[in-house]
This record gives C-alpha cells, structure tokens and sequence, in this order.
C-alpha cells in the first residue's frame, strides 16, 4: 500500500515496470487471467481453516482500483521467472549485466 501510494502506482503495474519487467518475468502477476488458470500449480493445505485463506490469495480477476493487492501475498509466477529474481539478489542487484 505504501508503495503504491508513493509512487502513485498500482503496485502490479509499478512491479511490472519497475521489477519484473526489465527482468523479464513475463509470468510473474497478481491475477491469473483464464487462459493461464489451469497452468496454476495449487498448494494442498493440510489445515482445513487455510483453505479460505489460500483462496483469496489466488486472485482470478483484475482488482481495478477497487482495492490495493497484497504485497506480502498473492504474487504467483513461474520457476523461471523466480530464478531470475533469485539470481538478481544473489548478484547483489544486478541480472544479465543490468542493475
């Protein structure tokens, strides 16, 4: 929410730009739009009362401005799209020669 206010921003379109983006994580996104839905890999919760919790989590529609995403969950992506944020911060803030 910070983020966003600051920035002005939405914060999926600030990480897409600011983050995502020039990394290249092309799968990395805060909804899953139905052409994407049955690529979605669903964790199985052994706790009978998460299993609403990981349901909002697994946003299936684009919020609009109705309300601020989640910066601490809800962000889904590929392995390869987490590799390559993975080898940014063990780089020290660089990927491919970039900062």
């Amino acid at each position: 929410m910070l983020l966003q206010r600051v920035s002005g921003q939405r914060l999926d379109r600030l990480i897409a730009e600011r983050l995502a983006g020039p990394l290249g994580m092309a799968d990395t996104v805060w909804w899953v739009d139905p052409q994407r839905r049955s690529s979605v890999a669903e964790s199985i919760a052994s706790d009978p009362l998460s299993a609403s919790m990981w349901r909002s989590f697994r946003i299936e529609q684009d919020p609009g401005d109705t309300s601020y995403l989640k910066g601490g969950a809800g962000l889904v992506g590929t392995s390869s799209d987490y590799f390559r944020f993975a080898q940014l911060v063990a780089n020290g803030g660089s990927f491919e020669g970039r900062r």
